[in-house]
């Protein structure tokens, strides 16, 4: 019975002692990386999800035997195998194999190859950093605020009164966010920031849109946005705005006059016409545009 007892034991050990050897060789076969799979530090063009970091080279029969269990490759430099693990490799340069064996899948960490790993952009640690991001530091430095020539306001301020009170009487019976489209259009084409800034500005807190003030420049290919009085009074605002270019046509006149009666259109005019005098003071004696707050000035 003793004999059998320790005959047992004896068993037992040795048979936990193949366990481990095994379970070593496994380990190891798992971590072995070959070392005919090179990589290339380039960027590579990828799927959309990941920025993969690294490219692997094929074409050596050794990689390729690596990876078909020990088989050379065909002809042409292409894998005896066409499994998920080899599939679109060519000649001259082998697609990540993240792109192929992950595309459409979740994202797993790959356990060996650790030099070839890629990083979902959304989960990168915080000190990688992609080569295509543009960086911008907390202490960029923007360019000086340029000095006024003059100030109007103060060495004619007759003249500024008058402006001001005309620019206040040519509003009346207009629609407040219209006549700031207007404003704001004829500013654009007189290229005036300090009349852009103000004129934004009074629009957004009249309650006009962040979309529509974007699409203002372009208002021609966007006419969805605007509505058909709307875009009658951009269109006569070009034409008051650039004389040069023959006058204010008649077909531009009538398409107006179509959604304005005579006081309405005359208001209008005096509209555009008091801001393409303002867009030229404020050109001239160069006014800094980017202090203005809605409803400092009184117009």
């Amino acid at each position: 019975m003793r004999l059998y007892a320790g005959s047992r034991r004896a068993l037992c050990r040795v048979t936990a002692a193949g366990a481990a050897l095994r379970g070593a060789a496994t380990a190891r076969r798992a971590t072995r990386v070959p070392e005919p799979w090179r990589a290339v530090s380039q960027p590579s063009a990828t799927s959309s999800a990941y920025a993969s970091a690294t490219v692997l080279r094929a074409g050596d029969p050794q990689v390729d035997g690596e990876r078909t269990g020990g088989r050379q490759p065909r002809p042409g430099g292409q894998p005896a195998r066409t499994d998920g693990f080899a599939q679109g490799f060519d000649q001259a340069r082998a697609q990540p194999l993240t792109a192929q064996r992950h595309a459409g899948r979740p994202h797993r960490w790959p356990m060996n190859l650790s030099r070839n790993w890629t990083i979902p952009v959304g989960c990168r640690p915080p000190t990688i950093v992609p080569m295509t991001m543009n960086q911008t530091t907390a202490n960029t430095e923007y360019a000086r605020e340029h000095t006024p020539r003059l100030d109007m306001a103060k060495l004619a301020p007759e003249v500024y009164k008058a402006m001001t009170a005309l620019s206040a009487s040519a509003k009346k019976g207009l629609d407040p966010v219209l006549a700031e489209l207007v404003m704001i259009r004829a500013s654009q084409i007189n290229r005036c920031a300090f009349c852009l800034d103000m004129h934004t500005k009074d629009a957004l807190a009249a309650g006009e849109t962040i979309e529509r003030i974007i699409q203002l420049a372009a208002w021609e290919e966007s006419r969805h946005f605007y509505t058909e009085r709307e875009a009658a009074a951009l269109e006569l605002t070009e034409a008051v705005t650039v004389l040069t270019e023959g006058f204010v046509p008649d077909e531009v006149w009538e398409k107006a006059a179509k959604h304005f009666d005579e006081a309405q259109l005359a208001q209008l005019t005096a509209v555009i016409t008091v801001i393409n005098s303002w867009n030229r003071f404020a050109v001239t004696t160069r006014m800094v545009p980017g202090h203005y707050t809605p409803g400092a000035f009184k117009r």
